[in-house]
């Protein structure tokens, strides 16, 4: 959902105008510069990142009537919406396809500030906030799959976010807190990764895809879907999907989709016995690199959120849908 969407829900629970509560919401949401696809949220989306957004955008937010609305209470409202759950950020990591360039040995913090300390000047102590928060993600997850969280070209700029431009290494020196950022996370992974790296490596999970609308929020005027006040004949959570022709398909993706395992596609599903195919309607593509949908498959996925489904079954017996391209292979 849209952190406009977000901060509408939020002036709706809290007073105030959307305006008061979007820059919270953006926040949480920037991930999504790195890739459009769920897994962005990895990185923003778990129980741990709240006291992130505490920390750069402070305690509270004053909405227009005055009233002080808790940075947490925002975010834990992102998230569900976003979830359908308030996730720790071990739970991103489940079932990683973790990478051989993770180290194996745990990095030290006071010999990292240190070595910045030899390389950059100033004390130790001026280095040692910064290796510090590179390195608080070892109580989120087991193992060294937390370095995932922050060690990578996002998280020096989250760095640099947090610390300022500089770091004031005293007799007014200073030294551009990329560059220190940088050199840490060179130090520890022998690479600076880009963030896509670790987030293609998510195995996708359903909690991962629950993300409301604001038609089901009520934002939009429909009532009747809001989560308060529902009857007891629709309590329960209902998805639909359409059935189409596997005609609307490429050949060339066709072959994909049966010549790869399900696992590794980059959409959620799996084959339709030797019928075809039933997938999740993602409303986000990477647009490039191996989590790229094939453009084909992501053009119906638009068509059928548009038209209110989650999901599509691709049936050779289906209809061919006429406002949908389709080939003769």
């Amino acid at each position: 959902m849209h952190p406009y969407d977000h901060a509408r829900s939020s002036a709706r629970l809290h007073g105030g105008r959307w305006h008061d509560y979007y820059s919270c919401h953006a926040w949480f949401d920037a991930t999504k510069v790195i890739q459009c696809r769920f897994t962005h949220r990895a990185l923003r989306h778990h129980r741990e990142a709240l006291e992130e957004a505490i920390s750069v955008l402070g305690p509270t937010v004053r909405n227009s009537d005055g009233a002080e609305i808790g940075v947490r209470i925002l975010g834990l409202q992102h998230l569900d919406e976003d979830c359908g759950i308030v996730p720790d950020a071990r739970d991103w990591m489940v079932d990683l396809d973790a990478p051989d360039w993770l180290p194996h040995d745990t990095p030290d913090a006071t010999k990292l500030a240190a070595a910045s300390a030899e390389r950059f000047g100033g004390e130790a102590e001026h280095y040692r906030s910064l290796h510090d928060w590179f390195l608080a993600t070892q109580s989120w997850c087991d193992g060294a799959a937390h370095l995932l969280f922050r060690h990578h070209s996002f998280g020096i700029f989250e760095a640099e976010a947090r610390f300022g431009p500089a770091l004031d290494i005293g007799s007014d020196r200073f030294v551009p807190t990329r560059v220190v950022a940088e050199r840490h996370v060179q130090t520890i992974l022998n690479r600076v990764p880009p963030a896509v790296d670790a987030l293609r490596r998510i195995k996708g999970a359903r909690w991962m895809l629950q993300a409301t609308s604001p038609r089901k929020l009520g934002l939009d005027g429909d009532q009747s879907s809001t989560r308060k006040g529902k009857s007891a004949m629709t309590s329960r959570e209902a998805h639909t999907f359409v059935v189409v022709s596997t005609a609307h398909l490429t050949a060339q993706t066709a072959r994909y989709l049966d010549n790869t395992p399900a696992k590794e596609w980059p959409c959620v599903g799996g084959p339709y016995g030797d019928y075809g195919w039933f997938v999740y309607a993602h409303e986000e593509d990477a647009n490039a690199g191996p989590d790229r949908i094939p453009e084909d498959l992501f053009t119906i996925m638009i068509w059928a959120r548009k038209e209110g489904f989650q999901y599509i079954l691709f049936d050779c017996d289906g209809d061919v849908v006429a406002v949908l391209p389709s080939y003769d292979w």
